[in-house]
């Protein structure tokens, strides 16, 4: 039974690209005449509930990212540090793990799903 998630709302909102997976970084568009994100869309940066699978890495110059995977397939990217915290709070089974998430903003234009809770 998934639990009930109380919608809170941080004042950003998060980069998703056009399959609908979260970004790691929106990448400027320098083709236009002001900078522009290449995201197609920006989401509002909402708690939900899912079981999610660790399937990648993403190396950037100056952070590495984990990537999970939701059983549609969208892609979520978080920092080490996010999830070094999960770990040691709540842990990882056969590489999944499932409850309550947020993304949210970090340093520098980055983003990163943050575990909250079971």
């Amino acid at each position: 039974m998934r639990p009930a998630v109380p919608r809170t709302q941080p004042d950003y909102k998060i980069p998703y690209d056009a399959d609908g997976n979260m970004m790691n970084y929106a990448e400027p568009d320098w083709s236009a005449r002001s900078p522009k994100s290449k995201a197609a869309e920006w989401r509002e940066a909402e708690e939900f509930w899912a079981e999610l699978t660790l399937v990648d890495t993403i190396r950037r110059p100056q952070l590495i990212y984990f990537v999970w995977a939701d059983e549609a397939g969208h892609r979520y990217p978080q920092t080490y540090k996010d999830l070094f915290e999960m770990v040691s709070d709540h842990g990882i089974v056969q590489g999944r793990a499932d409850g309550i998430w947020r993304p949210r903003k970090i340093t520098g234009g980055n983003y990163s799903l943050k575990f909250l809770r079971s």
